[in-house]
């Protein structure tokens, strides 16, 4: 197997991945759930389910409660842009590496971001206060013609699609010239 096919197959496996995981997220927006009823319900084998879990909770998507004698798996929401200027602010702001690890010039750039991160965060813009930014790709079936509806509040929900309705194919009638042939 060549690195091409190689890298192939593992951007398709990072795909599926992430479908996955999306799966998961969007199921545990929905309802939280047990280990148990999240495999029932995404048809699923305990071994993937449990390292796709691990990767949620590492990335900070899910969490684990104790609810009684379970444990139950919930979605965490995604953070405003506001929300995640302070939080990076305040990281930012409070660490002393960065100022010990610059030079002049970069030093200055780095308080001159600084400023403006806090300039955004006392005059926020009114889209900073809606939730984080996302991506979702839409598998549209081969050959689908229509429309595909999804919501921009909640990615995580099915999008719909509508298939339009085929249009009769044209049909074309030829009418006969008559053909004049000259003798000459």
């Amino acid at each position: 197997m060549n690195s091409e096919m190689k890298s192939k197959m593992g951007e398709k496996s990072v795909q599926i991945a992430k479908r996955n995981r999306a799966k998961i997220i969007a199921t545990l927006l929905q309802n939280p759930m047990t280990f148990s009823q999240l495999q029932k319900e995404l048809k699923v084998s305990p071994r993937t389910l449990s390292l796709h879990l691990q990767a949620l909770l590492k990335e900070g998507l899910a969490k684990r409660e104790i609810e009684g004698k379970y444990i139950v798996y919930k979605a965490i929401k995604p953070k405003s842009i506001l929300e995640l200027r302070k939080q990076f602010f305040s990281e930012l702001s409070n660490s002393d590496i960065y100022e010990s690890a610059l030079n002049e010039k970069t030093r200055r750039l780095y308080y001159e971001f600084l400023n403006a991160l806090g300039e955004s965060i006392e005059k926020p813009e009114p889209e900073a206060e809606t939730e984080k930014v996302m991506v979702k790709t839409i598998e549209i079936p081969n050959g689908f013609k229509g429309t595909v509806k999804q919501s921009i509040t909640n990615l995580y929900e099915k999008p719909e699609l509508k298939e339009s309705k085929p249009k009769k194919p044209y049909s074309f009638s030829r009418k006969k010239r008559k053909v004049n042939r000259h003798e000459g």
